[in-house]
C-alpha cells in the first residue's frame, strides 16, 4: 500500500460467493463493484498479522447514501453509522462561512464554557478569527484559506467551530466510541506507513493513501479530528495531526474545546439512530497505572538492579552504510548485543559544523517505534535540532522496534508482563551497549554524553539514568510515571538518579496526567532541586513541542555538557 498514485494494478479474485481462495497474510486493501451499487473500498488483514481478519460490507444502491460519506457497520456498543470519508476541507469549511455560519447562532447550540464559566455567544464569536481578524479558522487569511489548499483539510478550529459547521451539514461530531469503532485500531501498522506523519504540513485528503477499514482516508494523521464527547473541561481530539507522533493515532488525547491549534480539524458523522445518552457522556480514556505505590527499599532495588548486569564483550561493530544529508552524515552501524547471538543496530548522526571530539546524546523514541516495521524513515524531527547545534546523535534500534521487532506491537507487549520486563531489560543492555561503541570511536567525547526520552522513552528514562553513570544530562519529552512491572517500573530508579534532568510536559496530557503522573517522576527524581526542572506548557497535550522548547533543550545541554563551537 502506497499513495494513490503510485498503487499497484488491482489483483482480480473473482465473482463472490468465492470459496478457497487464497489471499496472501498481511494487510490488504480491498474493492467490491456491482453495477448499481456503490463501491466499497477498506483493508483488512489476515489473522497470521494479528489484526482485523474479518469485516462485514454492505453495498448500498447508488444515489442512497449521504454524499462523501462511507457505512462503518454495528460494532456493540455501537449501531451502524455514516462517517465522512475524508476530513472536512477548507472547501467545504468556505462553504459554512460564505453562508454566514459565523452569524447563525442556530448553528451553535452548545455552550460556551471557558475557565469553568460559560459566556455568551457574542463574546465567543469573538475568539474565533483568523490572521487578519475575519471570521474563520486560524489558518486562514482575509477569510479564506491558503490559495491552493482547497482540498487540505480546514486546520485551527476549535470544538465549538466543528461542531457548529456539523450542525450546519445536518450532522454531528462523531462520538469517541462511533470514531474509534471506525478506525478499527488491530492492523494499524500499515496506516502509520502510508499516513501524513512527520510532515512539514497537511497534504490534499487521501493523497498519502491512509485507508481505514471501511474507505475512511486520513483517520491517522494530517490533521487531529475532534469527537463530540468531554473529558473533564477538555474535548476529545483523536487520530494525531502532521505534527505529531505516530503513536497518537491510537492513544487518546485532548484541549480545551476553544484550543485552535493550527493541527486541528475534524470530520463528520451521520446517524440513522442517535446514539444514546451513555455513548455522549463524558469518558475516561486514560491510560490506568498504579502511580501510587510506594519506590522499593535499598535491599529489593539492589535485586531489581542486578536483573540488569551485563557482561562487556567483544564489539565486532562495523558500518553497514553511510548517507550524506544536508547537516550531517548518517551512519548504519551494528555492534554485538549484550544477550544471545545477536546485533544491535544504531544510526549515528554527526553534526557537519562541528569539529571533534563531539558531544553526543542518546536517544530513546516512543511507542511507534514498537509498531513499525522498518526503521527507514526515523522521526527525527525530535532531535534533528540537536544535531544542527553541533552535537551527535545515536539512535539505538531497540530490541522490539523497527526491524527488531518480535512479532507484536505496543498494545500486545504492554498486555503482557513478563514480555514487557523482558524487552525493557534488553533496552537498557542496547543503550548500555550503544555507550560502550561510543567509547571505541575517538571523534566522540566519552565524558559528554547526554539521554533525550521521547514518551515511552521519557517514562522509561529514570530506570536508564540511575543504571547508566555515563549519561551527565537528561531531557525527559511527555513522559511521567506509567505502568510496568515492578524490575523496570521508573517508579523504583527515580530517586536513585542524580543525573541533571529537564522534563517538559503539557498540561493536558491524558497519557501521562500532571497530577497523578509527571509531577509525581519529577518529585522523585534524585538530581539536586537546582540539577532538574519540569517545564508545563498550558493547552498542550501530549505532545508539547515548539521553539520555546528547543530552547530550552539546548540551553540544557549547553548548561551540562558545555556550549558547541560552531563554524
Amino acid at each position: 500500500m502506497g499513495t494513490p498514485a503510485k498503487r499497484r494494478p488491482w489483483d482480480y479474485l473473482g465473482r463472490t460467493p468465492l470459496e478457497g481462495t487464497l489471499i496472501p497474510a498481511g494487510h490488504l486493501r480491498y474493492r467490491i463493484v456491482k453495477p448499481g451499487l456503490n463501491t466499497a473500498e477498506g483493508y483488512t488483514a489476515s489473522a497470521v498479522t494479528g489484526a482485523v481478519a474479518n469485516l462485514s460490507v454492505k453495498l448500498d444502491e447508488e444515489g442512497s447514501a449521504p454524499p462523501g460519506m462511507v457505512r462503518v457497520p454495528a460494532e456493540k456498543p455501537v449501531d451502524e453509522f455514516w462517517l465522512d470519508k475524508y476530513e472536512v476541507t477548507n472547501r467545504r469549511f468556505k462553504e459554512f462561512v460564505v453562508r454566514g455560519g459565523y452569524q447563525k447562532a442556530e448553528y451553535w447550540k452548545e455552550p460556551f464554557v471557558r475557565g469553568g464559566r460559560t459566556i455568551g455567544w457574542e463574546q465567543a464569536l469573538e475568539e474565533f478569527k483568523d490572521g487578519t481578524g475575519r471570521p474563520g479558522p486560524a489558518t486562514w487569511e482575509f477569510g479564506t484559506h491558503p490559495d491552493g489548499q482547497d482540498d487540505y483539510p480546514v486546520g485551527g478550529v476549535s470544538w465549538y467551530e466543528a461542531a457548529a459547521y456539523c450542525e450546519f451539514e445536518k450532522k454531528e461530531l462523531p462520538t469517541v466510541h462511533h470514531w474509534r469503532a471506525a478506525a478499527v485500531f488491530g492492523p494499524f501498522a500499515t496506516i502509520l506507513q502510508t499516513s501524513n506523519f512527520v510532515g512539514r504540513g497537511p497534504a490534499r485528503v487521501g493523497s498519502h493513501g491512509g485507508l481505514g477499514p471501511f474507505g475512511t482516508y486520513d483517520a491517522a494523521g494530517n490533521v487531529r479530528e475532534w469527537c463530540l464527547n468531554a473529558s473533564g473541561d477538555k474535548r476529545y481530539i483523536l487520530g494525531g495531526a502532521w505534527n505529531d507522533p505516530k503513536y497518537l493515532y491510537y492513544l487518546p488525547d485532548a484541549r480545551l474545546a476553544f484550543d485552535r491549534s493550527i493541527g486541528n480539524g475534524f470530520r463528520c458523522a451521520k446517524y440513522e439512530r442517535p446514539p444514546s445518552n451513555e455513548l455522549r457522556e463524558p469518558t475516561d480514556l486514560v491510560l490506568s497505572a498504579d502511580r501510587h505505590r510506594e519506590p522499593a527499599s535499598d535491599a529489593i532495588f539492589q535485586v531489581y538492579k542486578a536483573f540488569h548486569t551485563y557482561d562487556r564483550g567483544e564489539l565486532d561493530p562495523n558500518i553497514e552504510a553511510t548517507y550524506e544529508r544536508p547537516y550531517w552524515r548518517e551512519e548504519k552501524v551494528t555492534f554485538r548485543a549484550a544477550y544471545g547471538n545477536e546485533r544491535v543496530m544504531a544510526y549515528l548522526f554527526l553534526p557537519k559544523n562541528a569539529d571533534p571530539p563531539l558531544q553526543t546524546v542518546v536517544t530513546f523514541p516512543g511507542t511507534y517505534a514498537l509498531d513499525i516495521r522498518s526503521s527507514a524513515r526515523l522521526e527525527t524531527q525530535w532531535f534533528d535540532f540537536i544535531i544542527r547545534s553541533g552535537r551527535a546523535v545515536i539512535h539505538p534500534i531497540y530490541k522490539g522496534t523497527y526491524e527488531r521487532t518480535i512479532g507484536g506491537t505496543y498494545a500486545t507487549y504492554s498486555s503482557q508482563p513478563g514480555v514487557w520486563r523482558e524487552l525493557a531489560l534488553q533496552w537498557y543492555k542496547d543503550l548500555a551497549r550503544s555507550l560502550d561503541y561510543l567509547e571505541t570511536r575517538p571523534e566522540f567525547d566519552r565524558g559528554k554524553v547526554a539521554y533525550e526520552g521521547i514518551s515511552l522513552g521519557a517514562a522509561t528514562g529514570p530506570r536508564l539514568m540511575a543504571l547508566e553513570p555515563r549519561l551527565k544530562a537528561a531531557v525527559l519529552l511527555w513522559g511521567g510515571l506509567g505502568p510496568a512491572p515492578a524490575e523496570v517500573n521508573a517508579l523504583h530508579f527515580a530517586q536513585r538518579s542524580s543525573t541533571p534532568t529537564l522534563m517538559v510536559n503539557g498540561r493536558s496530557d491524558l497519557i501521562f496526567p500532571s497530577e497523578s503522573s509527571q509531577i509525581p517522576m519529577f518529585r522523585l527524581l534524585g538530581a539536586a532541586d537546582n540539577d532538574k526542572r519540569h517545564i508545563v506548557i498550558d493547552g498542550a497535550g501530549h505532545v508539547a513541542f515548539n521553539q520555546d522548547v528547543v530552547r530550552e533543550v539546548l540551553g540544557w545541554l549547553d548548561r551540562y555538557l558545555g556550549p558547541v563551537n560552531t563554524r
